[in-house]
């Protein structure tokens, strides 16, 4: 199984915070469990840049818009990577006592 790391990097002097924060929600929402890590990383180089697994995605700056999940969809689908669940502890699994390497 691919790992799924996200990084969200953001300029908050300007005005960035918000929807690099709403991103982070919307992401969670759709892949919850199946995301290794999700970074939100202040950079004031950046203006509001997402990156999975290192690789760029998508950019303001780039692409003249905000990224969104539809993004990672895309991206997904090019290089035939599947988000799998995984169970946690709502599920009975005590994740203290889980193997994550």
């Amino acid at each position: 199984m691919t790992a799924i790391e996200f990084s969200i990097r953001y300029s908050a002097e300007r005005g960035f915070e918000n929807a690099a924060l709403a991103l982070a929600r919307r992401l969670f929402a759709v892949y919850d469990t199946g995301i290794d890590a999700l970074m939100l990383v202040p950079d004031e180089a950046e203006d509001f840049t997402l990156y999975c697994n290192e690789q760029l995605i998508t950019s303001w700056r780039r692409d003249g818009r905000d990224p969104t999940v539809a993004d990672i969809r895309a991206h997904f689908g090019r290089a035939g990577i599947t988000v799998e669940r995984r169970p946690g502890p709502e599920a009975g699994v005590d994740l203290d006592d889980t193997d994550v390497n």
